[in-house]
Formats: C-alpha cells, structure tokens, sequence
C-alpha cells in the first residue's frame, strides 16, 4: 500500500497488511494510494460505526501519451468475491471519441484548427533541429529578404505594408498563402497592429485600435512575457504585429457554430530561407507575427457574422493564447537552444493557462489567488474572454474522465484533454512551483526537455506522483475535511466553480458502488467511484481488475482511496 495524505513514494503495504485481508479503516481526509495487481485486486473497506463516503480512483499512471487501458471494476458490500448487480452503465465510446454534447461547441473548431496547424509545423520542421535553424537564421542575418521586410524600418500610423497569410486549413502553409496589404492602426511600444485593406466594413473604429494597443502594452504583454519568458524580435523592430485579416475569417466555413480566431506560425521566426540547412518556409513574414479574425457585422465572408463585440472578445484570448506560443518557439529556439517544439498537450495546456493570467491581471488577483465562481464572474468582459472557455473545456473532461487525459496528443483536436491539460498546469503551479509560479512556467516553456519529461523535471517528481494528487482534488478540493494540501488546488475553489458553471452540481463522473463495470483509462487520467454507507454499515470489498477478470496486466494502474465524510 502507498503512503498516506503526507506520503508521496509509491510502496508495497507494510508487511502483514495487505489490502484484503487487512480491511482499510480511514479517517475524513485520508488517503490510500495502491499499486501492484495483487494489491489493486482486492481492496476491502472495513464495516463502519458511524456513517461516511469513501472515493475509488482507478488511474493508469504510465507517462507515455495515449496508453489506452480496458479493465473491469467491480465493488460489493461485504467481504465477499461475488459481483453485484451494476448500477452504471458499462462505457461507450462516442465516434468522435467525446461526449456527443461537445461537438458542437463553440471552441471545437478553434482546437481542431489550431491542432492541425501545429502538427503541419512540427511535418513541416521534420528532422531540423529547431534551434539549428534559428543560428542559421541569425548568422545570415536575413541579408537578402529581412531588409526589404515590412516592420524592419520605422513604422507610422496609416502606412501601408505587406504581409503574407498562410493558408492554416491547407496541409502546407509554406507553400499555400495569400499576400495582403494592411494598414497601421496604431503603433505602441510594444504592438503594431495593422488591419487587411479588405476587412469588410462595420468594423474596429480607431478607438478600439487604440484600446487594444494599450491594453497589449499594459497586460497582454508584460504578463506572458513574465510568466513564459521574454519574446524573441527576429526583425529588430521591439514590437509584436497583430495583423486582423479577413483571411482567418475564410477558414470557418459557412454555418460553422464554431469558428477560427487566429493564431501563431512557428515559421515566422525563422528565415524564409535557410540553404545551409535545406530549409525553406515562403509564407514566413520574418518577424513577430499575429494572425486574428476581424469583425464582419453583414457577414460577407462565407455568410458568418462576427460582431465588433465577438471580435474584440476574441482577440483578447487569442493574443494571450498565441503570445505563449510564439515565447514558447522563441524561447526554445534561443535562450534553451533546444532542437524540438513542445509538444502538443503541453504547449496547449500553457496557452490556456496564458489566458488565465492573462485574465488574472486584467481584474489584479495575484497568482496563487483561491478564485471562485464569484470572483471570476464580476466581470462579464473578463470572464467571457479569459475564464470561461478553460472552466468549460475542463467540464468536458470532468463528464468522461475515461475518454480523454491532460497529456494526450488528442489535445491538437478535443476540447476535454485541452481543460484536463489547462487544469494539469494549473494544478502543478500550485504544488511545485515552490512559491514562484511564474519561475516555475518559464522553466517548462525553456525545457529543453519536452512532453511529461519536462513536466516530471521542473516538478522533481516522476508523473505517477503528480496524477494522484491531481485527480483527487478534481473531487475532492474544498469538500473533503482534513484533506492534505496535496490534493487539493490552492488557487482555485476548483468545486465552486466548476458546480456553478454546471447548474449547481459538480459536472464530474462519479459512479456509485456497488458496481460491475468495464471500463478504460488513458494514460494520465482515471475514473471516480463513490461508497456511501449509513451507520452500521457492512464492509466494501473493491476491485480493479484485467478486462476479462484477472489480474491487471499494465504495471501503472493504480487505485487511490479517500475517506470523503
């Protein structure tokens, strides 16, 4: 048996206690980690005196992406070896791989967008080594095309530049783009933000050019820049162009629910051309580059309608999501000198949580604020650009914890790994940062390592000791009495807020035992099982065992016990 609440090594039980024939007698706020297939085979609670609920998490801890694991769990009251009748349903999975009620949100074109963008990047960068081509790119200095780039002079209010536009729904955006012309807005000093001559009318007045520089120099900016690490500036212009394009507005097709909002290429920080390494990239625009959707009130691009309101709450996300992306490259090609982007899960998990501090600076919270519905919720504005997609992404997984994980690669296409992957990053920040998140987010976005490995190295820990304190206070945080800071969000009431963005009810799945069901995990994630006996009550004898009734075959799966009440 693992150690308890304090405990944090997994380890076989103390000689002469094993799991079944040594009942567990827990108190409020206990916790129980198991492993081994003997050990997670038979797990019996003792009878009770007094009444109280006992949480089951069976998880499959390998640190490998998409390990998909079947198993049986199968719980009765009593010592007894027999199965009870089921009281849930056996688990099916959806075509699409979630919950049908996802499909149709209105974020799930944005994620499968922006994933297939970021898989072309990685196809496209194939066997170079990231930081490689970056020194070529330096060395030569763009000696032939940077010179003649559009922000490599001076530029000024009403000038009239050119840029080039990859087309992100073709499997090639190097060699797919549009060339537009745009024109200053406004000019600050840390933005330049240009607006495609063709943007339809009804659009940004000058006004809101101007309150979305200033908002960029006095938030956006300096808050991704402190907690992910300072931007590169390849063209030497100390400015990040935010270029609004009817181009991203052509990527949503007509009666789309959900649409593009914009997004980053990682070949914009390189040279278009590299002959040393064999490496070329034609749509590049050789400089710090932000591609957003611009409003289009009569909807004259493909006949959807985008409001200024839509528009401007967009870009406000957008830019906090994307601006992590571009310092996560700059930073990897440069300070780190790694040759590899992050991937997926990770990269994504950081953008969303960009979003979040973003949002946490706009109202003044502090880091390790414990947010609540409230708290969140003052500021429609706010809330609608910064909190409310995590806290809903992170909802999908919470209604089918077997169907998706934080650290899948399905978060370049699903909206549930990307909330399970937001709340990860949120969850480590507050148990490993050691008291300073944003030193503790700059080092995941350096690396050099990637995917759990990076994770793993910044939180010192191996992944199979960050997934059960994660999973448990997916449940458990601020209901359970005496629960150890471990399993719990400290900058979150992350059960307050997340029953009132669902109607006042916890969204996460939670099967009541006894039960007889078949069941899967993927690596990262697990599945929730609750006991609720009333004084007297007998004992529970629990088990997770093989799809076909036997002993577990994957050496990472894991039972966790909490005693809730």
């Amino acid at each position: 048996m693992m150690a308890s609440a304090c405990g944090d090594v997994a380890a076989p039980p103390p000689p002469g206690e094993q799991p079944c024939s040594t009942p567990l007698s827990l108190q409020p706020g206990d916790v129980r980690m198991l492993n081994g297939a003997a050990n997670i085979a038979c797990i019996v609670l003792a009878s009770n005196t007094a009444a109280g609920e006992h949480l089951f998490i069976t998880a499959n801890a390998t640190a490998a992406q998409d390990n998909l694991q079947p198993y049986a769990v199968k719980a009765v009251l009593g010592m007894s070896s027999a199965a009870a009748t089921a009281r849930s349903a056996p688990v099916a999975s959806h075509p699409d791989g979630l919950p049908q009620s996802t499909v149709h949100d209105s974020s799930q074109f944005q994620a499968v967008f922006e994933g297939r963008l970021r898989r072309t990047e990685r196809a496209h960068l194939g066997a170079h080594a990231l930081s490689t081509l970056a020194a070529a790119s330096r060395a030569d200095r763009f000696a032939r095309e940077f010179k003649r780039g559009a922000s490599a002079v001076q530029v000024n209010v009403g000038d009239t530049l050119t840029f080039r536009v990859g087309n992100a729904a073709s499997s090639n955006l190097c060699s797919t783009f549009q060339s537009v012309r745009a024109v200053v807005k406004a000019v600050s000093s840390k933005a330049t933000i240009v607006q495609d001559i063709s943007a339809p009318p009804g659009g940004f007045s000058q006004t809101d050019f101007l309150e979305m520089a200033g908002e960029f120099d006095s938030v956006i900016y300096p808050t991704d820049a402190s907690w992910f690490g300072t931007p590169t500036d390849v063209n030497a212009d100390a400015r990040i162009t935010i270029l609004f394009t009817p181009e991203i507005n052509k990527l949503t097709p007509a009666g789309s629910l959900g649409y593009a909002g914009g997004f980053f290429h990682s070949a914009d920080l390189l040279a278009r051309s590299i002959p040393s390494q064999g490496y070329s990239c034609n749509s590049s625009n050789e400089q710090e580059i932000l591609y957003l959707l611009v409003p289009d009130p009569n909807g004259l691009v493909n006949g959807n309608r985008f409001s200024v309101t839509t528009a401007r709450e967009s870009s406000r996300g957008t830019t906090a999501h994307e601006l992590q992306h571009m310092i996560n490259q700059g930073v990897r090609q440069t300070a780190s000198g790694t040759g590899k982007l992050e991937v997926t899960w990770l990269n994504e998990g950081l953008s969303h949580f960009a979003e979040e501090a973003v949002g946490r600076a706009a109202r003044g919270f502090s880091d390790y604020r414990r947010l609540t519905w409230n708290n969140v919720l003052t500021d429609l504005d706010d809330f609608d650009s910064f909190f409310r997609q995590n806290l809903l992404r992170f909802r999908f997984w919470m209604q089918r914890p077997d169907l998706a994980s934080p650290i899948s690669e399905l978060a370049g296409s699903q909206l549930a790994p990307r909330g399970a992957a937001w709340a990860l990053v949120r969850y480590s920040i507050d148990q490993y940062s050691n008291g300073d998140a944003r030193a503790f987010t700059r080092a995941l976005v350096a690396g050099p390592q990637i995917d759990v490995q990076n994770l793993e190295a910044r939180a010192r820990v191996p992944f199979e000791q960050i997934l059960p304190g994660f999973l448990i206070a997916n449940f458990a945080d601020t209901v359970v009495v005496g629960l150890g800071a471990r399993f719990q969000y400290s900058s979150w009431a992350m059960r307050d807020a997340m029953n009132n963005l669902n109607g006042g009810v916890s969204p996460l799945r939670v099967t009541p035992l006894p039960t007889d069901a078949q069941t899967q995990s993927l690596s990262g994630s697990g599945n929730y099982f609750l006991v609720s006996r009333s004084a007297g009550g007998s004992a529970v004898t629990f088990k997770m065992l093989s799809a076909t009734g036997g002993a577990v075959a994957f050496p990472e799966a894991r039972v966790y016990v909490v005693r809730v009440k």
